[in-house]
């Protein structure tokens, strides 16, 4: 990779970094299958409510292959734009946003926490999940952990699919 896609990679990233936290959920849709069915291209949306109440909706399949590293299709001549992604036997939808996940979060994040008080937040690092809570934060984390950090990164985002 040359220091300017490295850049835009990274460029890509922090966009996302700032649109997307952990939590979320991202909405996959299905545009087309190759005949074989070897290959896919699918569109990834962010929905978001807005202070008015307002739903808006943001289109990241472009941000999220420059980001990922994985092959954009241009929507030219009867072809659908998406993220075009090889193989079959497993959800690819998932995949895309695992990747995703994993790329934007690669030393893991913080699990949802209760507080005493009943508010809700997340630990930025290890450390600060570990002290919330050592004073008496609750977190229901995957597989049944209760530190306050997922390791994984890939499961900080949800998917679904439209």
């Amino acid at each position: 990779m040359t220091k300017a896609q490295q850049s835009e990679r990274d460029e890509f990233i922090a966009k996302l970094r700032e649109t997307l936290k952990p939590g979320d959920t991202l909405y996959t849709v299905l545009r087309s299958v190759s005949r074989s069915g070897m290959s896919r291209v699918i569109d990834v949306y962010h929905f978001t409510t807005g202070d008015d109440g307002k739903l808006s909706k943001s289109w990241l399949s472009y941000w999220i292959a420059k980001a990922c590293g994985l092959s954009f299709q241009r929507g030219e001549c009867r072809k659908p734009e998406g993220i075009k992604i090889g193989g079959c036997g497993m959800d690819m939808g998932f995949h895309i946003v695992y990747t995703l996940a994993r790329t934007l979060y690669p030393d893991g994040f913080g699990v949802e926490l209760i507080y005493p008080n009943g508010s809700r937040g997340r630990g930025n690092t290890p450390a600060m999940a570990a002290k919330a809570i050592e004073h008496g934060a609750t977190c229901y984390g995957r597989n049944g952990t209760n530190s306050g950090w997922d390791t994984d990164g890939g499961y900080a985002l949800h998917q679904e699919w439209l």
